[in-house]
C-alpha cells in the first residue's frame, strides 16, 4: 500500500498538464495541485467580464427633460374636450370648475411625475440597448412598450378593476399611458447619450 505523499507525487509525475508546487512555509502534507492547460487560453472569452460588470448608465439629461415636455403635450392634447377631454370629466366624474380651479397647482407636480417617468425609461432604455444591442430608436420604443405592458397597463387595470371604473374610462386611460410612453421612448431614443 502507498502513502498518499507518494500517490500524489505519482499522479503529478505520470498526469501532463498538471503541475504540483507548496506554498511558502508550508508542511510536507500541504500540496497544490494546479491545472496547467496550454490550449487554455484559446476557450478564454476575449472581454473582460469585469469591465462589463462595471457598466455606467448614461442618461440624457435633455432628453429627458423634452420628454416630460412631450408627454405633457400629449397629455394636453390627449384630454382636451375636442379629443376624449369630455368623455373623460363625465366618465370620471370631474367637476369641470374644481378641475380648472386646481389645475395651475396639479400642472407642476404632473410634470415632476412625468420628468421622474422618463429618465426611469431613459435608464431602462439603456439597458436594454446594451444588451441586445438595437438602435436607440428600436431600444426607446420597445423599452416604452414593455414597461407599460408590465407595469403602466397592469397597474392602470387592476385599480380600475376595483374601482369599478367604466371600461371606456380604462380604455381611455391605457390610451393615454401608451401613447405617452412610446412618445417619451422616442424623444429618449432620437437623442439617446
Amino acid at each position: 500500500m502507498t502513502s498518499r505523499s507518494s500517490w500524489r507525487q505519482k499522479l503529478v509525475s505520470t498526469a501532463s498538464g498538471l503541475v504540483c508546487g507548496r506554498p511558502q512555509g508550508s508542511s510536507q502534507t500541504e500540496s497544490i495541485i494546479y491545472l496547467d492547460f496550454p490550449l487554455a487560453e484559446r476557450y478564454t472569452p476575449s472581454y473582460n467580464l469585469s469591465e462589463e460588470l462595471d457598466m455606467k448608465v448614461d442618461v440624457n439629461f435633455w432628453a429627458v427633460l423634452l420628454a416630460a415636455v412631450a408627454s405633457m403635450v400629449i397629455g394636453m392634447l390627449y384630454y382636451a374636450d375636442e379629443v376624449f377631454g369630455k368623455e373623460w370629466k363625465k366618465l370620471a366624474k370631474i367637476d369641470s370648475k374644481r378641475f380648472e380651479k386646481e389645475r395651475p397647482r396639479v400642472v407642476p407636480a404632473v410634470f415632476v411625475a412625468s420628468f421622474i417617468t422618463a429618465y426611469v425609461l431613459a435608464y431602462v432604455t439603456f439597458l436594454y440597448h446594451n444588451f441586445f444591442q438595437d438602435s436607440w430608436m428600436a431600444a426607446g420604443a420597445l423599452t416604452a412598450v414593455v414597461l407599460w405592458l408590465g407595469i403602466s397597463a397592469t397597474t392602470t387595470f387592476v385599480h380600475g378593476a376595483f374601482e369599478q371604473r367604466p371600461r371606456t374610462l380604462l380604455v381611455i386611460s391605457l390610451g393615454n399611458r401608451l401613447l405617452t410612453l412610446l412618445a417619451m421612448g422616442l424623444v429618449i431614443g432620437w437623442l439617446h447619450p
